[in-house]
């Protein structure tokens, strides 16, 4: 209350009606100013109370959901194409047009961007992974190969085949900032755990190139004959050269950049891989065969056939993060052998239209958040039907949260989020709570 004016509050109840008004009249007394009024409505107008139907109707807001996916990313060298494989389904989802010759991939480290090397068209198509989209076309050099992040994804290297150098890409800026001379024919690329160290397999000059990223200086370390995979292990103080031109695996201690040890396997072995429990796999172009070498018993070689005749000339290889399965590209067949390495086995065969050499990892694993504008239509007045969809290839069960309503009064909705299959509809129980909704 204030002097001169005598405020009598109004208790009485509105029940909840398809329509209705209440007029509100505030009257004055003693001639003094009306004070300012702030429940959003003047003296002598009526108020129209909002009918919760209406309010719904005419909201909109956002589903955010978490999606996970995994997939392989394959390119097809004669296409130009990357295939997007989805391994729920083990369908194939899209393909992705890229450069010309389209051979070495590589996996940020934030998961979300796959790096191909174009060897036709000497550049590297950067691909966003939650819209399967080149995003980003950089020139780097004559025949790109090999490409690896770093650690902390913020630089990319890529081997140019056909120039003898190595590309250093700023990821952030998407351009070439250096390139670092190596030797002839440059294969294969792989970063050290630290970042610290790039080695480059030179395939005609039979030896390697070791990178200090700090300077970019060059110590070249002989290997066996035409090298080609590369590989460090998980601490970083060794990496395995795979010697397509003979039948051993070089050994080589990363602090002296020299090789230690030089394991017999089998011939014609192309690219190998370090999976995540330590074992080192290689695939072997002209037998058909991969082989497992255990990392503390350089002795202990396996050697698995995978049905000759059947396959032949495999040409790349992947591993899932629980090292259960080894991703094995037979560019002849233009097939992908999913190996249990658990029961050393073939599990599973996908084929592909087209493929050819596969260079570097291929194989993603991730999960990022999807945030979907909707609009809503109700069937009553509190319950409201949502219908998403999560995207091809989306096949798991995912995790909505209901957010970000713009409505003209406090709505909530129960559940705040729940469990709905991608394409299906969720039913969300809308409440309200607000002076002028009935």
């Amino acid at each position: 209350s204030q002097t001169g004016l005598n405020f009598v509050p109004l208790e009485k109840s509105i029940e909840s009606f398809p329509d209705i008004t209440v007029q509100v009249t505030v009257e004055q007394s003693g001639g003094l100013a009306l004070p300012a009024i702030t429940t959003g409505y003047c003296a002598d107008s009526p108020l129209d109370l909002t009918r919760l139907e209406d309010a719904i109707t005419t909201a909109s807001g956002v589903f955010t959901y978490t999606q996970e996916i995994e997939r392989l990313y394959i390119p097809d060298f004669l296409s130009g194409v990357v295939y997007v494989i989805d391994l729920n389904s083990n369908d194939t989802l899209t393909s992705i047009p890229v450069g010309s010759f389209p051979t070495g991939v590589a996996i940020s480290p934030d998961k979300l961007t796959v790096y191909v090397t174009n060897r036709g068209s000497n550049t590297v198509s950067a691909i966003d992974v939650e819209s399967n989209t080149v995003v980003a076309t950089i020139p780097v050099g004559a025949g790109p190969w090999g490409v690896e992040f770093s650690p902390d994804g913020s630089r990319a290297y890529v081997a140019n085949g056909q120039e003898d150098s190595l590309a250093i890409i700023d990821v952030a800026n998407e351009s070439v900032i250096q390139k670092v001379a190596v030797g002839d024919s440059p294969w294969g690329v792989a970063v050290s755990p630290d970042g610290s160290k790039v080695l480059v397999t030179n395939r005609n000059s039979d030896n390697v190139s070791a990178i200090a990223t700090a300077d970019n200086s060059v110590v070249t370390i002989p290997v066996g004959d035409q090298p080609t995979g590369v590989a460090f292990n998980a601490v970083g103080n060794r990496a395995y050269v795979s010697n397509s031109g003979g039948e051993a695996i070089s050994v080589i201690n990363t602090t002296t950049n020299m090789v230690t040890e030089t394991v017999a396997t089998a011939s014609g072995q192309y690219y190998l891989l370090v999976s995540p429990n330590g074992d080192v796999y290689s695939c072997h172009q002209n037998f058909e065969a991969i082989s497992r070498m255990e990392p503390d018993n350089a002795n202990s070689v396996t050697v698995f056939s995978l049905e000759p005749g059947v396959f032949n000339s495999l040409s790349g290889l992947s591993i899932n993060e629980e090292a259960s399965i080894l991703y094995v590209v037979d560019q002849v067949q233009n097939k992908i052998i999913h190996f249990d390495t658990q029961g050393d086995t073939i599990a599973n065969v996908i084929a592909l239209p087209e493929i050819g050499d596969v260079w570097g990892n291929f194989y993603v694993k991730a999960s990022f958040t999807v945030a979907t504008p909707t609009a809503f239509s109700p069937d009553s007045g509190t319950v409201v039907q949502v219908a998403f969809d999560g995207g091809s290839g989306c096949t798991a069960n995912t995790t909505i949260t209901f957010d970000g309503l713009q409505l003209p009064a406090s709505i909530t909705a129960q559940p705040a989020s729940a469990t709905v299959c991608p394409g299906e509809s969720g039913t969300f129980r809308v409440s309200a709570q607000g002076t002028f909704l009935t």
